[in-house]
C-alpha cells in the first residue's frame, strides 16, 4: 500500500486491506451513507435499520482496530441515527471527546411539514481515555467580531495563578482556514502518521 495518497475505492475493502497490512492511523474521518433512501446507484442508503446498524458496527470496530494508541475517529452522521452510532462507539470501547455540528446556511427541505435541515452532527471518539492527538491551530475558526476581544479574558493556570488569555494569530478574522472549509472536503479519509 502506498502511503500519503488518496484512494478512490470501496471503504469496506480498504479497511480490510489496511488491517491485513497492519497500517495504523492517527485520524480516521468518515462520512458514510446516512440511510436516508438516497439513490447512490447501489442501495447503500436504503437498508433495514438492523442491517444498517450492523454494517455501521462492523465499520466502527474496523476503524478502531486501525487507530494508533492516541488515534481518533471523526464520524459524520445525521440526527436520525447519531444516537445509535454513539452507543455503538461506546460498545466498541472508544472514548467520547465531543459531538460537534457542521452548520451550513443553504439547507433545504423537500417537505412542507418540517423545517429545513441546516446542520449535520459529527462525533469525535478516541482510542485512549487519557491521551489523543488534537491540533487546535489546524481547526480554529476565526472570530466573526474582534469587538469582544477588546477587554482581557482571564483564566486560572495549572497552579491556580491568574493568567491573561492571549488570542492566537490563527483566530484573526482574515485567517483563511475554517472548520467548514475542512468539513467541505469530507469523504472516507485516512491519514497516517509520518
Amino acid at each position: 500500500m502506498e502511503l500519503n495518497r488518496i484512494y478512490n475505492a470501496d471503504s469496506d475493502t480498504m479497511l480490510n486491506e489496511f488491517i491485513r497490512e497492519g497500517i495504523k492511523f492517527d485520524l480516521i474521518l468518515t462520512d458514510p451513507p446516512y440511510n436516508l433512501n438516497k439513490n447512490f446507484g447501489n442501495d447503500s442508503d436504503s437498508l433495514p435499520l438492523p442491517l444498517f446498524l450492523g454494517i455501521t458496527r462492523d465499520r466502527i470496530e474496523k476503524c478502531r482496530d486501525l487507530l494508533t494508541p492516541t488515534g481518533s475517529i471523526v464520524w459524520f452522521g445525521i440526527h436520525n441515527y447519531i444516537g445509535f452510532i454513539q452507543v455503538i462507539m461506546y460498545e466498541a470501547k472508544l472514548h467520547y471527546r465531543r459531538m460537534n455540528i457542521w452548520r451550513y446556511e443553504n439547507g433545504f427541505s423537500r417537505t412542507t411539514t418540517s423545517p429545513a435541515a441546516q446542520y449535520e452532527p459529527f462525533l469525535w471518539y478516541s482510542k485512549s481515555p487519557k491521551k489523543w492527538t488534537y491540533n487546535a491551530d489546524d481547526v480554529r475558526v476565526p472570530y466573526k467580531s474582534v469587538e469582544r476581544l477588546k477587554n482581557p479574558v482571564y483564566y486560572n493556570g495549572k497552579n491556580g495563578e491568574r493568567k491573561e488569555w492571549k488570542r492566537s494569530r490563527a483566530r484573526e478574522p482574515n485567517w483563511p482556514r475554517t472548520i467548514t472549509e475542512n468539513a467541505a472536503t469530507r469523504r472516507h479519509f485516512f491519514y497516517e502518521r509520518s
